[in-house]
């Protein structure tokens, strides 16, 4: 479990690179409102991912892991 863990941060920090750049691109082409709404909508999703990860994962096996999504999730918000 503790591998599906890591590969789900991963993922995530992956996706949340796909999102920046998407983001920036949408700006640079006077997407501003969908750029908005894309933000607003990964926000939600990753504020769904770090709850549901002690649910997924139990907290004594999440410990570390649940850490790095926290990290990954804030490091995701401040770039988005």
């Amino acid at each position: 479990m503790l591998v599906s863990s890591k590969f789900a941060n991963s993922v995530l920090t992956r996706f949340a690179d796909d999102v920046g750049s998407l983001l920036k691109m949408m700006v640079l082409y006077d997407r501003e409102e969908q750029a908005v709404l894309l933000q607003s909508s990964f926000q939600q999703l990753i504020a769904t991912i770090e709850t549901s990860t002690s649910i997924i994962w139990p907290p004594e096996e999440t410990s570390n892991s649940q850490t790095q999504v926290s990290q990954v999730c804030e490091a995701c918000i401040r770039y988005c």
